[in-house]
């Protein structure tokens, strides 16, 4: 008998809410990488749907164009396999934005102390 259980959409989807509340925390000071972005919507949506089959939206809208791109490319692949990947990829983001907080904190808390130079005016 299998006691593991497979990642599920659900997990996955408690992960994604809490990386977004974190950046959303941040005030806009860490904000979510345009292409990490793309690739968790388009692993997102071979979770849910599967396949892509339908026709992708107009190039005017480049970021629901680019995350249609990114699930189109993931075709074949099985909906747990991406449920999976999803959530590797949502760790590896969240893990990389806590990253970047904690160094934002440390030059917010601990500035780093460079002395003053004293300047002697010569005279000619």
């Amino acid at each position: 008998m299998n006691t593991h259980s497979s990642p599920s959409l659900p997990d996955a989807l408690a992960i994604y809410n809490e990386l977004y509340s974190v950046i959303k925390q941040t005030q806009g000071a860490v904000e979510l990488p345009y292409a990490d972005e793309c690739l968790l919507g388009g692993l997102y949506r071979q979770a849910l749907f599967g396949d892509c089959i339908r026709t992708g939206p107009s190039r005017n809208d480049l970021h629901d164009y680019h995350k249609h791109e990114i699930w189109c490319c993931l075709k074949g692949i099985s909906r747990e396999e991406a449920t999976t990947l999803f959530i590797q990829e949502l760790n590896r983001v969240k893990t990389t934005i806590q990253q970047s907080i904690e160094q934002l904190e440390m030059k917010t808390i601990h500035p780093i102390f460079y002395p003053t130079p004293v300047f002697q005016a010569k005279s000619f």
